[in-house]
């Protein structure tokens, strides 16, 4: 870990990579501390408690997946189809190339405290994505959006979850012509 970061942005990428790589609950403070060469009273300075910690970590990652999701609408304008599409294949491409699948899906996991700070941040994202699906749906005027929207979603979150089951990646392999087959079906359904 660099020194040259700032000490709120060092202990957030160590935290980032120890949250993601072992988990919340295997990873102490004292850990971060270590790895990004501070002390306990440097974190304490930066948040309010490890939970809080945990918190901005899995903000900071919703907030990179939003902004992946919204560059998909720039780079395919008035094209909610291709969209929906594009979406869901750089999920799939996006769990290949990961070690442990998705932080906010693993995470949702290990957070089951309603009240957890950092969990309602999981389910804020979760919530968002099920929107914006059922929104693209909509708008790609595929029959019963909202029950189609609801599968694809499974899809995604299944492929996100299987991650670290399968060595061989195939749920996310398969996510996009899975979630392909899926729009077809509904739109066979119509004709």
């Amino acid at each position: 870990m660099t020194t040259c970061l700032p000490l709120k942005e060092r202990v957030l990428s160590s935290a980032s990579e120890l949250f993601y790589n072992h988990g919340i609950r295997a990873v102490g403070v004292d850990e971060v501390a270590k790895h990004a060469s501070t002390t306990k009273a440097g974190i304490y300075r930066n948040f309010e408690s490890k939970d809080h910690l945990v918190a901005e970590w899995l903000q900071q990652q919703n907030d990179q997946h939003r902004d992946w999701w919204l560059s998909i609408y720039i780079k395919y304008p008035n094209d909610p189809l291709t969209q929906l599409k594009e979406i869901i294949r750089g999920v799939g491409q996006a769990l290949l190339h990961s070690t442990r699948g998705c932080p906010l899906t693993n995470s949702s996991v290990e957070l089951t405290d309603d009240d957890h700070i950092a969990r309602s941040v999981v389910l804020e994202h979760k919530a968002w994505i099920r929107h914006e699906l059922k929104s693209l749906c909509k708008q790609a005027k595929l029959p019963s959006p909202a029950a189609l929207s609801e599968m694809l979603f499974l899809l995604m979150e299944g492929a996100k979850i299987s991650t670290n089951s399968f060595e061989s990646k195939c749920p996310a392999k398969n996510l996009a012509s899975s979630a392909n087959a899926l729009i077809e079906a509904y739109q066979q359904s119509q004709k």
